[in-house]
C-alpha cells in the first residue's frame, strides 16, 4: 500500500437497502403496519391535493399563445393588458435611460383559459 492509499478515508460503498437522506419525505406521510398494511396520513386524505397551482404552471410569453390562436401578439398582449391574478407574471424593465419602458407579460395555461373561455362568451360573439 503506497502513501497516497494510506491517506484517503475509508468510505463504505452504499447500500441499496439503506435509506438515503436525500430521498422524498414521503415515508413521513405513510407507514406499514406490522402486516404490512399502508396507513396514509389522515390529513392527506381529508384534503386531497387540487391540481397544479399557478405558480407551479409552466408560463409562456404572449407571442406563444398568439401562434397558438392564430392572433398578433399585440392583440393578445391587449387582451392581457387589464388582466391580473393567478397565472399572470408581469416583469417591468424601467429605468433604462433614454429608452423606451417596456413590461414582459408570462402566462400559465390556467390564466389563458380563463381568458379564452372570457373572449369567447355568448355575448362577445357576434
Amino acid at each position: 500500500m503506497n502513501q497516497a492509499e494510506s491517506a484517503r478515508p475509508f468510505r463504505p460503498k452504499p447500500n441499496a437497502s439503506a435509506p438515503s437522506r436525500f430521498k422524498s419525505n414521503s415515508a413521513n406521510r405513510s407507514r406499514r403496519r406490522g402486516g404490512g398494511q399502508l396507513v396514509v396520513d389522515r390529513a392527506r386524505q381529508a384534503f386531497p391535493t387540487p391540481g397544479p397551482q399557478a405558480f407551479e404552471e409552466q408560463h409562456f410569453p404572449a407571442a406563444y399563445w398568439a401562434r397558438r390562436w392564430g392572433f398578433s401578439a399585440k392583440t393578445v398582449r391587449d387582451w392581457f393588458r387589464d388582466e391580473y391574478g393567478p397565472g399572470i407574471l408581469r416583469q417591468p424593465n424601467t429605468g433604462r435611460r433614454s429608452k423606451r419602458d417596456y413590461t414582459t407579460i408570462m402566462i400559465s395555461p390556467s390564466a389563458a383559459a380563463r381568458v379564452y373561455a372570457k373572449r369567447t362568451a355568448k355575448e362577445l360573439v357576434n
